[in-house]
């Protein structure tokens, strides 16, 4: 899905678990602005924070 915001498209991404290089960066962004670190364990409720 293409979402267009002050004249600029940004691509809405569902599902990112099976495509590796959209998770790895996904999971860099969140490490990088939150110390979230998603890749430590796919379990739900084991969440590292940096």
């Amino acid at each position: 899905m293409n979402i267009v915001i002050n004249q600029k498209e940004y691509k809405l991404k569902k599902r990112i678990h099976d495509d590796h290089k959209i998770r790895k960066s996904f999971n860099h962004l969140a490490t990088q602005s939150f110390g979230f670190d998603f890749e430590v364990s796919s379990s739900p409720g084991n969440l590292a924070i940096q």
